[in-house]
Parts: structure tokens; C-alpha cells; sequence
């Protein structure tokens, strides 16, 4: 399991780095690996995990906090 960093979950270790952005859809992407954050990954895309999270919903799910590697996402 995974969390957004949205709350008192923290991780050490590596930071997410960010992606290149895809072509022609004007949004950084970026492929979830273990360990990552949902807030950490946001803030490597210069944004918070409150503006990430409503465009990947339908990836993420109900559940913020719960990202799982492989995973692809919409951030920046």
C-alpha cells in the first residue's frame, strides 16, 4: 500500500522524479513505482496532490492514500 502524503504518512528514501510531458495532452505523466506518494509526486510536478488527485480518480480511486505501482498518472 501506497499513500497520498495527504496526511501523516511519510515515506524515506527516494522522491518521485518527474516525467516527461506526453505529447499533445499538455500534463507531465508519470508511472508509479514502490514507494512513491501521490503528494510527493505532485510536488515534483510543481503541484499538490489536491489538484493530482481529481484528474487521476478514476486510476487512483476512492482512496487517496492508496497508489499502486505501475500505475500511470496525469500530474503538473
Amino acid at each position: 500500500m501506497l499513500f497520498s502524503g495527504k496526511g501523516r504518512h511519510r515515506r524515506p528514501g527516494k522522491r518521485a522524479q518527474p516525467r516527461q510531458q506526453a505529447p499533445g495532452t499538455g500534463h507531465g505523466t508519470y508511472t508509479v513505482e514502490p514507494g512513491d506518494l501521490l503528494g510527493e509526486i505532485a510536488e515534483a510536478h510543481g503541484t499538490t496532490w489536491q489538484r493530482v488527485y481529481p484528474d487521476n480518480s478514476s486510476t487512483v480511486g476512492d482512496d487517496a492514500d492508496l497508489i499502486l505501482p505501475g500505475q500511470k498518472l496525469q500530474a503538473g
